[in-house]
């Protein structure tokens, strides 16, 4: 059962391998643990900037999401930017991102979702959950009161 909770420090050694995981993945040179240790303090230490997410399946690690604040003038509320999102490729097939969102849609008050297209989330989900298209590669999705 797919389950989303907020980060914990002893997350930390799971998180650095999904991190490295996804970046081999896209073949690109992952951040070395310094980096990653820095971002983590980062979202630790400053909780109004954004929230690091884990996802589970039972009792496995098996995937992440960042989510970055942005104020929106307009409704004067936060908006969340999914920033990284990752789920371990044999574990995609049960759609985490789809409690992942709903996490976000009851557990927060927000005005709005905005993430950018990913090869990581599938297009259903965006059409699923009636995301918008955005200015540029990015979906927006209007949480209504």
């Amino acid at each position: 059962m797919i389950k989303i909770r907020a980060f914990q420090f002893t997350d930390r050694y799971e998180l650095e391998k999904l991190i490295i995981e996804k970046y081999e993945e896209l073949k690109v040179t992952p951040p070395n643990s310094e980096k990653i240790s820095i971002a983590i303090g980062f979202y630790a230490s400053f909780s109004q900037c954004g929230k690091i997410y884990m996802i589970n399946n039972n009792t496995d690690l098996i995937g992440y999401f960042i989510v970055e604040n942005e104020w929106n003038m307009y409704e004067a509320k936060i908006l969340y930017f999914i920033k990284d999102f990752y789920v371990n490729k044999n574990f995609r097939k049960f759609k985490p991102e789809v409690k992942a969102i709903e996490h976000l849609i009851k557990q927060e008050k927000i005005c709005g979702i905005k993430m950018k297209l990913d090869k990581y989330i599938s297009k259903k989900v965006f059409k699923f959950f009636n995301f918008e298209r955005d200015f540029g590669p990015y979906l927006f999705k209007k949480i209504e009161e």
